[in-house]
């Protein structure tokens, strides 16, 4: 295979004058952008290079590479642009103003940089579909490593571990009632719980769109093995969601509603038999813990729901009166005093276990709302484009484009995770998709152009009627 360097005069500038040409360009920009994809999004914190995780890395350099190997380079559309430029400037305005200048330029990596990975180098489907089922793959491993480590307690992402997490070494799991939780390279278990239930949704969203039945039997023993990881990381809400997705996912595409509707009242049912008229509560460590969500009298504290109500009576005084640009980093740094019915008295804390109030007391209300721009927008703007089509034509663009629904999913579970938890390392997962719905939305309207179809707009044409009025419909 010969490599040259291609130098098009025809390309702007001296960058675009550069490119690395290749018999298969196409194949190794694909394995750039999987590879790149899964690093940046898996690996974990704790392993440093310098002053950044090695994941910022590999973004930086796999970004590098995409440009010399391109085959095109795509803008975003001019709606995704205005939002990452929102995002940045909110952003630029909160950090600089606690003099957080690397953490701004992380935060630029982080968030626009999967944007420019896979919004502006993928060309087709297949490159969408190639690194989603390299997400698949690489989880199926993360899994299998998962439940050694539950039989092991030996964290194998420790290999790899060369600084501090938080307040413990990164690979050091908790314990919860006696329970070991496990977390493989996130740090913590709850941030690889929604790892988890977003890279469910991507399972069922292959599942549905495979056409081979060997394939969706692996991808329903990688679901099983992704329930089984959820269930050990003892993320109580995290569990329920995903029971509730699956639930609901087969609930849309089976034809036989009512039995799954009476097999799911069936299973509840007999869950609250055993669980009201056994001894089963007293023996079984994992259905307490499930239980002491909702208990507020619940004496390990940070388990249970009235952790979380405590935080908005604590909330004042981690903010310090500075609603509109919060406190900084330090908002994780400076404990507070919270109180729940369990402790009167209060204890001292650092968790903030609910992210709007985080990102809140990090950056202020100006940094929440840039936050919720950021991944609510490109989900609003491909919706509303997609609210555009015909009404008839909406059932049946979902199920040729499934992917275009399954992001606003994941999108509206990860926000009412944030109920919960605070952001912490899973928000990468995140935002490669985001960068993979802009993509896909965009090589979608370039194959509805390529086939005549043109733009997902709304049209109006006019018509006489009978009577000689004229009248609008759409086309």
């Amino acid at each position: 295979m010969k490599n040259d360097i291609e130098n098009t005069s025809g390309r702007r500038g001296f960058l675009g004058k550069i490119r690395i040409q290749t018999a298969n360009n196409s194949t190794v920009l694909t394995i750039i952008l999987s590879i790149t994809a899964v690093i940046f999004s898996t690996f974990p914190n704790y392993c440093v290079i310098g002053k950044f995780p090695l994941y910022d890395y590999v973004l930086f350099f796999g970004i590098i590479l995409a440009w010399l190997f391109r085959e095109n380079f795509h803008k975003n559309s001019p709606a995704v642009r205005c939002i990452l430029l929102v995002f940045a400037v909110l952003m630029m305005i909160c950090q600089l103003s606690h003099h957080e200048r690397l953490v701004y330029l992380r935060t630029m990596l982080e968030y626009i940089g999967p944007f420019i990975l896979l919004g502006c180098f993928i060309e087709n489907r297949k490159q969408i579909q190639t690194v989603i089922d390299s997400f698949l793959l690489f989880t199926a491993f993360m899994c299998v490593m998962g439940i050694l480590e539950t039989v092991t307690q030996f964290n194998i992402w420790s290999i790899i571990e060369t600084s501090i997490f938080g307040d413990k070494m990164g690979s050091i799991s908790e314990v919860r009632y006696g329970i070991y939780r496990i977390e493989q390279s996130f740090g913590q278990c709850l941030p690889y719980s929604t790892y988890l239930l977003a890279v469910s949704l991507l399972a069922w969203y292959r599942f549905f769109s495979a056409p081979q039945k060997k394939i969706r039997i692996l991808l329903l023993i990688l679901l099983l093995l992704i329930g089984v990881n959820i269930f050990l990381t003892n993320s109580r809400l995290a569990f329920i969601i995903f029971i509730l997705l699956g639930a609901g996912v087969v609930f849309i595409r089976s034809k036989r509603k009512k039995l799954i509707i009476l097999a799911v009242s069936a299973s509840l049912l007999i869950a609250i038999f055993i669980l009201c008229f056994t001894n089963l509560l007293n023996q079984n460590t994992y259905i307490l813990a499930l239980i002491n969500m909702f208990n507020p009298n619940d004496t390990v504290y940070g388990t249970s729901m009235a952790y979380r109500i405590g935080l908005l009576t604590a909330f004042p005084s981690i903010i310090k009166g500075n609603y509109a640009l919060g406190v900084g980093s330090s908002a994780l740094q400076e404990p507070f005093l919270i109180r729940i019915p369990a402790c009167p008295a209060g204890f001292l804390s650092t968790s903030i276990d609910n992210n709007y109030l985080f990102r809140t007391a990090q950056y202020g209300l100006v940094g929440l709302s840039a936050f919720l721009f950021y991944y609510l927008g490109t989900v609003i703007w491909v919706t509303a484009r997609a609210k555009n089509i015909r009404k008839e034509k909406m059932r049946l663009l979902f199920q040729e484009h499934p992917f275009l629904l399954v992001v606003p999913i994941i999108m509206a579970m990860y926000l009412l995770v944030w109920i919960s938890v605070a952001q912490i390392t899973e928000f990468r997962v995140f935002n490669v998709i985001l960068g993979l719905y802009a993509a896909y939305f965009r090589v979608f309207t370039e194959e509805m152009r390529a086939n005549g179809l043109g733009e997902i707009r709304r049209e109006e044409v006019t018509e006489k009627t009978e009577n000689g009025r004229a009248v609008k419909e759409l086309s």
